[in-house]
């Protein structure tokens, strides 16, 4: 194999474990409170240059963020306090929104099937025929379709209990809004 063949291949190997980031990360906010980072300066905003690590193990570039560490240990207790009322209303939160989920899924095939329901029973009288059968089966879909709409009010209702709940408990109005 000629040299400038293995000296390609070293370098083929050799390359990708080079550091490669160049040059400064910028730290700014924005108006709304986010924060952006970026390798060009921003020429109106004051922005902060901010350490750049490079770990081994993973290949990651890590930005670390100083601003959301705690100083000192009453602080830190005081964060994770926050974190974990945080999560419980987060999962409240989300359990209530599967639930209104399932619920607007039931309303609509319940409707459906009325629908489906009236249309027979319609067909049966209209030729003479009992529906009686039918009947009963459309009151009972017609009695569920209330239940669901009874418990979806009640699922509303729990859910601003706990926005006001969540507000009592400094919580981020965000953590309640579930995709």
């Amino acid at each position: 194999m000629p040299k400038k063949y293995l000296l390609l291949l070293i370098l083929l190997f050799l390359l990708p474990n080079l550091n490669l980031t160049a040059g400064e990360v910028y730290k700014t906010k924005q108006k709304n409170g986010d924060f952006v980072y970026t390798n060009v300066k921003p020429k109106n905003e004051a922005a902060t240059v901010v350490e750049v690590k490079k770990y081994r193990d993973n290949d990651q570039t890590v930005i670390p963020d100083y601003e959301k560490y705690p100083e000192n240990e009453e602080d830190r207790l005081a964060e994770e306090k926050q974190n974990y009322i945080d999560d419980i209303f987060r999962e409240k939160a989300e359990d209530l929104s599967q639930r209104e989920e399932s619920l607007k899924k039931d309303i609509v095939s319940t409707k459906d099937y009325i629908d489906y329901l009236e249309d027979i029973i319609e067909d049966f009288l209209v030729n003479g025929y009992f529906a009686d059968n039918y009947i009963f089966e459309l009151r009972v879909q017609e009695r569920n379709l209330e239940i669901f709409k009874e418990e979806l009010e009640e699922i509303k209702q729990e859910e601003k209990a706990l926005k006001k709940e969540a507000r009592k408990n400094n919580v981020d109005p965000g953590i309640l809004r579930v995709k």
